[in-house]
């Protein structure tokens, strides 16, 4: 039971350790600690966040453009699909 306990804990800690903090802005903001003058970090850091910004809203235009785009798809025909009688089922090929 406790190896259980002890292999349940380790892989939790795996886990988390893995959602670390290796996003965009904390590796930006480590390639902005090489600048010597806190002006140019400021500047640096001010850069990879408005790059971040604008990849972040062109993300959102290309969803919105793939969700119309579904929704403009034509959807299938119900030309080959009928009614059974006895219960009243819609039934389509596949």
């Amino acid at each position: 039971m406790k190896t259980m306990a002890l292999l349940v804990a380790l892989s939790a800690v795996g886990l988390l350790s893995a959602c670390g903090t290796d996003t965009f802005l904390g590796r930006a903001e480590e390639s902005c600690i090489k600048y010597p003058t806190p002006e140019a970090r400021a500047d640096c850091e001010q850069r990879h966040r408005q790059a971040f910004s604008d990849f972040n809203k062109q993300q959102e235009q290309d969803k919105k453009a793939q969700r119309d785009a579904e929704k403009e798809a034509p959807s299938k025909p119900n030309g080959l699909c009928f009614k059974r009688q006895s219960t009243g089922e819609l039934v389509c090929p596949n």
